[in-house]
């Protein structure tokens, strides 16, 4: 496992947050931001983080329904814990893609075949892109109808991309031959750069894996009932997160109503397409921007801040104490 990578990931993610809102608050004044931090209703903040284990809850349900059959093979607290494993591994990597192959590995160390593990969590993510599209057509209907261009075109091109996600996924997860070919690609570039020695070896288990793959995607794909079950409890998810966004300016006595949740699924989806680890820099930037003229500068730079702190590093630091237990107790146990 690359440590240094994902170490990379938060130290630059880190210093992104700290030096955008360290700045603004020097630029807007110190005193007068400090004070406006004591303002803030604390109670709001244990909500933020609230949801954040409410939204852990229902992925993990998520992923226990995209097992299909074989669900029962790992229990609940298990698949929590992968849940978060996979989070903080996302939070630590570009479009929030380094979670998904680790909850493939742990799913298999629970005796779940890569190809079944690889299906489910596609699955699942395929299912979450459409929700995220789906949020992202409403936002851009309301954008356009009642806020200004540059909310339009945040949450326009945010959709843009989940759509693109979804194509992707139903391209190679429907489609063996092109599945092959890439796979096939993929190992025989390993080899070049001297990760793989003999790939040949390796192809016919890469091949059947597909198989299997596919298989299991187009199978339980027809399955309506545990498809509108997933995409139910994923919409959730999303509001759950996004709630966190309209909770901490509500500590700030912003009052919550259709046009603050409207923007805070805008903020979402837009910030989504930052290649960045945990959207750092345009998530705090998007923040600016989409309520600048919700309320002042002052509160606007302590609720990024806090919001910041109670959602994506409070993931970080639940995430790495989950994670070093997690493998402690392997060493231990060995």
């Amino acid at each position: 496992m690359r440590v240094k990578k994902y170490l990379k990931g938060f130290l630059f993610s880190l210093i992104i947050t700290l030096s955008i809102v360290t700045i603004l608050m020097g630029l807007t004044g110190l005193e007068e931001n400090i004070e406006k931090l004591r303002t803030f209703q604390i109670k709001y903040a244990f909500i933020s983080m609230f949801l954040i284990f409410l939204k852990w809850i229902i992925e993990t349900i998520i992923m226990k329904v995209s097992l299909f059959d074989n669900k029962k093979d790992i229990n609940y607290i298990k698949t929590f814990k992968i849940t978060i494993l996979g989070n903080f591994f996302n939070y630590l990597t570009p479009f929030f893609t380094g979670g998904q192959p680790l909850q493939v590995y742990y799913l298999s160390k629970e005796g779940i075949s890569p190809s079944v593990s690889t299906a489910s969590i596609l699955y699942k993510s395929m299912i979450f892109q459409i929700i995220m599209a789906l949020f992202g057509v409403s936002g851009a209907i309301y954008a356009f109808n009642f806020l200004d261009l540059k909310s339009f075109s945040l949450v326009f091109i945010g959709t843009i991309f989940n759509g693109f996600v979804v194509f992707l996924i139903l391209l190679f997860s429907l489609n063996e031959e092109l599945s092959k070919k890439v796979a096939q690609k993929v190992t025989f570039f390993l080899k070049k750069i001297k990760i793989i020695k003999n790939p040949e070896k390796i192809m016919d288990k890469i091949f059947m894996n597909i198989e299997e793959f596919i298989k299991f995607f187009k199978e339980n794909s027809k399955k309506i009932i545990q498809f509108l079950i997933v995409l139910f409890l994923s919409s959730l998810q999303l509001m759950a997160y996004v709630l966190t966004i309209v909770f901490i300016l509500k500590g700030f006595g912003v009052n919550i109503d259709l046009d603050l949740i409207f923007k805070g699924i805008i903020l979402d989806i837009g910030a989504a397409i930052v290649p960045t680890p945990g959207t750092a820099g345009g998530a705090e930037g998007f923040y600016y921007l989409i309520f600048s003229n919700d309320t002042d500068i002052y509160t606007i730079n302590s609720a990024v801040l806090i919001w910041r702190l109670t959602t994506y590093y409070f993931v970080l630091f639940i995430g790495a104490l989950t994670f070093v237990f997690t493998h402690s107790k392997k060493i231990g146990g060995d």
